[in-house]
């Protein structure tokens, strides 16, 4: 049976939360006015609506099961430090533009 660190679990718990943290900061921006420059997303938006969320929890939590399972190779790791980061940038950035008004 494979056991994983805490190090794997909290790199995995932060990109799931900030996923989720992004998707209510996208929908709030979108309510002020804003718009979402990603089409990918945009059409998201479109499609869903609201529960637009859903969509992006899933994008989120479905690939990172597999790097979950290949956490043992270095790279993956290292991936996951930079999704954090990323996501932690992005929140970041909405919070800005947020407090902007």
């Amino acid at each position: 049976m494979d056991q994983y660190g805490s190090i794997l679990l909290f790199l995995i718990i932060v990109i799931v939360v900030l996923s989720v943290v992004d998707s209510l900061l996208i929908m709030t921006i979108l309510n002020d006015g804003g718009w979402e420059v990603n089409p990918l997303v945009r059409g998201a938006i479109q499609l869903l609506g609201h529960k637009f969320w859903v969509w992006k929890f899933a994008m989120a939590s479905v690939p990172l099961i597999f790097l979950c399972f290949h956490s043992k190779i270095r790279r993956v790791m290292m991936a996951l430090i930079c999704l954090s980061a990323i996501h932690v940038a992005v929140v970041t950035y909405e919070i800005y533009l947020l407090a902007q008004g």
